[in-house]
């Protein structure tokens, strides 16, 4: 597919070369009725609907008719508020505007006009800008001429009449300025007849045409309204409004709608709401820009990208609202499509993008908790790892499964669009193991692939592809590389080589899986990072045995008997999985994950090996170097098929018991979670009298007092030991 076009951001400007969303043909027909016959009164017209949802477009649509309906079309003026600050500078801004619009278009035969009506309405605003200044001077009396006929004044012009009256003195000043104002109030009128004279010899229509009403502030807003209300209204011409009507009635309205709303009936004599964009018209637009961004970028789709495209551009519309959030989705796809080419399926960049862009808390919600969409962590913040065990120790299953949905909009339609898109890109929250698609898919899904999307597409550095490879081919300075960074840096380039696996052209499975035990062995987990740089191992080491042939069983053997307990405990979860030598696999859906299959003898073997090992170093006290306390114990009462909790709990008895320090070492290593889980306190207690006795006789029995008569006297508590004992 050559590349045709250049890759550039989409200006936000209206969409008039295809009518896409069918408004032209209305557009000409409010066009008509806007070109006012003569002797006909001025009218006010609004064109409403929502931010985003194609105002600006109607009103280019009806320009066009305007300009181009005859010889004697009206003269068109267009005036944008929003360039202008401050609510004075509106009222004159448009009159002024309104003059430049007729003194241009005068032609041979109507320029001598023009130019009077032109003059004549620049006459007429300079009274406004006089009378403006003037009613702020203490004790003149407006003589009638309401406040809101000239718009708000300017405040600084009033603190100087202010201190022009401030003493007897200046009394007379005051008088003179009464007297100027008399005359103005006088000449106003006048003034404003001879506008409508002169606008009636230029015998033309004139549209005045206000777009981005309510982008402005409350005040600025009802400037607009009170100007074309009492200042400029004048016979034949039409003034055509664009704006969110919500957003105008709360201006006009100074909060609650209801008397806003009260206020635009007065002004404006006919609304039209912009047309609802129907759905088969935005996945038209969607399905069209798309399309076109992938022939710019020369994106070719693979077939299992075009198999999910349909579906994929389907969500995105659902939850696009309008024409503009297209436009928007299509400007972060052209970075996104195009740097995650060969990285990530498009079909997940394009609903993850569109799910971002219309619910960014989501998007922080996946950063921040990726385990409650994908069923796995990785490094965040020391809080998020705190609470890591809570997955293997208080939360239900359920709770573990539906935890994603607290991230939810509380919208009706919104949660059903966010939910969606969420069960497209994460199978999990489907209730579906968390990778249903083989890694050669490139779905979001699978954890590296996930945290390779965020790289790519945030302003976060990433390992170069070629880097990553040439490590997987000559993979001899691996271990030296990852014992040389921290543990986030260690997980992160980890995660990368097996997000990378399926697109190397050659891959040292062994020399990886050496490379890997020789980092595991040099770096101890001894802090919260180390099970992210654990799991992450466990992950690359599972899928490089698929191609490491005969050599795999000696790799494993080597792995599960020389790395650290939580390293081989996470790689053996990992395969365990497979083999059903999890207990309770089936139903614990959350760590499901299809890795490499070995003989399962080889897997059965392996875990005795680990089992022996972790109850040795529970026996002996070599558990306290590990530093990972109730991972192993979670080990001994669920890994293999003969695991029970009681074998973790007989382990906790020996280790409290036999061990120096033993009940100390669990103490201390408890503390942390007795906030927001106490039960790891009672988990693996064989009997609360005899946990109790020790601790009655240790030297921490004053700090812990509260754990004693919780023991002793806590009905649950010990109901809760006892169920324990008895499953």
């Amino acid at each position: 597919m050559a590349r045709s076009l250049p890759i550039t951001f989409q200006h936000d400007r209206p969409q008039v070369e295809t009518d896409l969303y069918g408004r032209k043909s209305f557009a000409e027909q409010v066009g008509r009725l806007l070109a006012l016959p003569p002797a006909s009164p001025g009218i006010v017209v609004g064109i409403e609907g929502p931010w985003g949802s194609g105002k600006t477009t109607v009103v280019r649509y009806i320009v066009e008719a305007l300009k181009t309906a005859s010889k004697t079309h009206p003269i068109v003026v267009e005036f944008n508020p929003w360039m202008l600050a401050g609510a004075d500078a509106l009222v004159e801004a448009l009159l002024t505007e309104l003059a430049s619009g007729i003194g241009m278009d005068g032609r041979k035969k109507r320029a001598k006009k023009s130019l009077e009506a032109a003059g004549k309405i620049l006459g007429y605003a300079g009274l406004l800008r006089h009378l403006k200044y003037l009613k702020y001077v203490p004790g003149v009396s407006l003589v009638g001429v309401a406040a809101d006929t000239v718009g708000t004044a300017l405040h600084d012009a009033g603190e100087l009449a202010i201190k022009a009256a401030d003493t007897a003195d200046n009394a007379r000043k005051v008088v003179e300025e009464t007297e100027k104002l008399v005359s103005v109030k006088a000449g106003l009128g006048e003034r404003k007849k001879a506008v409508i004279k002169a606008l009636g010899k230029l015998d033309r229509s004139i549209v005045v045409i206000v777009d981005d009403l309510d982008r402005l502030t409350p005040d600025e807003i009802k400037a607009v309204f009170r100007t074309i209300k009492a200042v400029a209204d004048f016979p034949r011409v039409a003034y055509l409004l664009a704006y969110d009507r919500n957003v105008i009635s709360e201006s006009l309205g100074g909060g609650p709608i209801a008397g806003g709303e009260a206020y635009i009936e007065k002004i404006v004599q006919v609304a039209y709401p912009i047309s609802p964009a129907f759905p088969w018209q935005l996945q038209g637009h969607i399905t069209g820009e798309i399309t076109s961004l992938l022939e710019r970028i020369n994106r070719e789709l693979e077939p299992f990208e075009s198999e999910l495209f349909a579906r994929a551009t389907s969500i995105a519309c659902n939850l696009c609202r309008y024409p503009r959030d297209i436009v928007r989705l299509t400007n972060r796809l052209t970075l996104s499509l195009e740097s995650t080419k060969h990285e990530v399926n498009a079909a997940d960049v394009i609903v993850a993008e569109a799910l971002f862009q219309r619910f960014p808390k989501i998007r922080e919600a996946v950063v921040r908790n990726p385990e409650q969409f994908t069923g796995a962590f990785w490094s965040i913040a020391d809080e998020a790892r705190a609470t890591d065990w809570s997955m293997y120790f208080t939360r239900s299953k359920e709770e573990r499964r539906t935890a994603w949905q607290a991230h939810l909009p509380e919208d009706k339609a919104d949660n059903a669009a966010a939910t969606a898109a969420l069960r497209c890109l994460f199978p999990l929250t489907g209730g579906v193991g968390p990778s249903s698609y083989p890694r050669s898919q490139l779905r979001l899904s699978e954890l590296s692939r996930l945290i390779r999307f965020f790289a790519l597409t945030s302003v976060a550095g990433v390992h170069e592809v070629a880097d990553i490879h040439n490590m997987l081919a000559e993979p001899s300075q691996i271990g030296e590389l990852l014992q040389e960074v921290d543990y986030n840096s260690a997980a992160e380039i980890v995660n990368h080589m097996t997000a990378y696996l399926d697109t190397a052209k050659a891959v040292d499975g062994v020399g990886v899986a050496r490379q890997l035990l020789k980092a595991c062995l040099a770096n101890k987990p001894d802090m919260a990072a180390g099970r992210d740089f654990s799991r992450a191992v466990a992950i690359l080491l599972a899928n490089c045995l698929e191609i490491c042939g005969e050599t795999a069983h000696d790799i494993i053997t080597d792995f599960v008997s020389s790395a650290p307990l939580t390293y081989a405990l996470d790689f053996l979860t990992i395969t365990g999985m497979s083999h059903g030598e999890v207990r309770g696999v089936d139903s614990y859906k959350i760590s499901e994950a299809p890795v490499f299959v070995a003989d399962a003898s080889v897997i059965a073997s392996s875990i005795d090996l680990w089992r022996r090992r972790a109850g040795a170093s529970m026996t002996s006290g070599k558990v306290m170097a590990e530093n990972d306390f109730f991972a192993v114990l979670y080990g001994l009462g669920n890994l293999g098929r003969a695991s029970r909790n009681a074998d973790a709990i007989d382990a906790f008895r020996r280790f409290c018991t036999d061990v120096k320090g033993g009940l100390e070492f669990f103490l201390e290593t408890a503390r942390p979670f007795k906030q927001f889980q106490a039960e790891l306190f009672y988990y693996y207690v064989w009997d609360a009298d005899e946990m109790a006795g020790l601790l009655e006789t240790s030297s921490v029995s004053d700090q812990y007092s509260w754990y004693l008569t919780c023991l002793r006297d806590d009905k649950a508590v010990r109901e809760f030991i006892k169920a324990r004992n008895d499953g």
